[in-house]
């Protein structure tokens, strides 16, 4: 994550804090240390990191109730409008669903009833010595964990309570269907809570953004696991490719990049068992730093996650993003029978959606944002490249 730092790593689970939220921090720290009459030094600091604690332990509970049901969570990253905690998957039991999305805001009731109750103690016991400040720190975190909790409820996605909206649709309802009604209602929501940011405070039109955008995103990802569920692997591979041999010098994986439209390349052996396959960032990688004699056994990767023919694509879609690969082998007895991409699921859907597929129809443009959403860049650096090494002589012997 090049664009957040890890600040820690709770029950296994990294927590990134994002650039955006460093900047928030300091200026906070900043505005704070221009302010001499404040009881507590550095009184807003101190209240925004208590702010993102509770938003830690409030994911915390998300997590630690998803990998209840065997679903590991990739990380937690904190950013200056809340948590982000990303499961590997979403369940698709409702119950589960449902028991985690309740999970964060109980975390948030939990401590609401631990705060109270310090605030009680700190009240009534004789001799304790309370003062104002700390007394404001208690009720401050108190309710923020309140206000925490119920906002999260708000049956608008990607709040919890969007999730728990469709959990309880999809007991009774198909899960796409429940999807689209929680998000029309969640984007129903959003253009409320805009109408009032835009009379009381601008902060809540930029959350109305977010919700009205993370429920457009949760009705598209819904509708492509739908069309996909049922769709093995080889409707949408690609048959026909051009595979790679070890001993095959830089120049011949140029040629043949530029020759294709393809962007990643199998690497075989006798009776087209795999070896390994050459991706584009490491074509690319090794463009830059390799000399032109290099072979390709010395750049590909030769452990690579390979899928069956007969492999439902919803599974290779949703491996593949926890992979960060656009390109997978398909294979058969060890042998290679073809190469699955986002490009060739994209491509798919958009062909089945000239047919007028009853859910495909609702998404004419999803089809080329999964082609983009991870598909290598032009070859046209590749053509650069391909200037640059024809300028330097082949060499045909090797220094070690």
């Amino acid at each position: 994550m090049g664009t957040s730092i890890r600040i820690a790593r709770v029950a296994g689970i990294n927590v990134f804090l994002h650039w955006t939220t460093i900047l928030f921090f300091a200026w906070i720290a900043i505005s704070d240390a221009a302010k001499s009459d404040s009881p507590i030094p550095f009184r807003g600091l101190l209240f925004v990191v208590t702010v993102f604690t509770s938003i830690v332990l409030h994911e915390l509970g998300h997590a630690l109730m998803a990998r209840r049901f065997g679903i590991p969570t990739k990380d937690i990253t904190l950013l200056p409008i809340g948590g982000l905690a990303r499961l590997q998957k979403i369940p698709e039991d409702p119950r589960q669903e449902l028991l985690i999305a309740l999970a964060g805001p109980a975390v948030n009731g939990i401590l609401v009833v631990v705060f109270a109750g310090l605030i009680l103690i700190a009240r009534g016991a004789a001799g304790l010595n309370v003062s104002l400040a700390e007394s404001h720190w208690l009720n401050f975190v108190m309710w923020v964990n309140f206000g925490m909790g119920i906002f999260n409820l708000l049956p608008a996605f990607p709040m919890d309570g969007g999730r728990v909206l469709r959990a309880l649709l999809a007991t009774q309802i198909d899960y796409v269907r429940a999807t689209e009604v929680a998000a029309r209602i969640g984007q129903a929501l959003a253009v409320l809570l805009a109408i009032v940011g835009f009379y009381l405070n601008s902060m809540l039109m930029l959350i109305a953004f977010f919700i009205y955008i993370g429920a457009q995103q949760e009705k598209v990802l819904a509708q492509v696991h739908s069309i996909l569920r049922n769709v093995p692997v080889r409707e949408a591979m690609r048959k026909h490719f051009s595979s790679l041999k070890a001993d095959d010098p830089l120049p011949v994986v140029l040629e043949e990049a530029i020759a294709s439209s393809q962007h990643d390349f199998p690497v075989v052996g006798s009776g087209q068992q795999l070896r390994g396959m050459v991706f584009h960032n490491d074509l690319l990688s090794a463009l830059n730093q390799q000399p032109p004699f290099t072979t390709v056994a010395e750049i590909m990767q030769d452990r690579v996650e390979v899928v069956q023919a007969e492999t439902m694509l919803d599974q290779v879609f949703e491996r593949m993003n926890e992979l960060n690969r656009s390109t997978m082998p398909v294979v058969l007895h060890g042998r290679i029978v073809g190469l699955v991409s986002l490009e060739n699921i994209g491509e798919w859907m958009m062909l089945h959606s000239q047919k007028g597929g009853d859910v495909v129809a609702t998404t004419p443009n999803l089809t080329n944002r999964i082609a983009r959403r991870q598909v290598p860049h032009s070859p046209a650096a590749i053509e650069d490249g391909i200037r640059e090494h024809r300028a330097e002589p082949m060499a045909t012997t090797r220094v070690d």
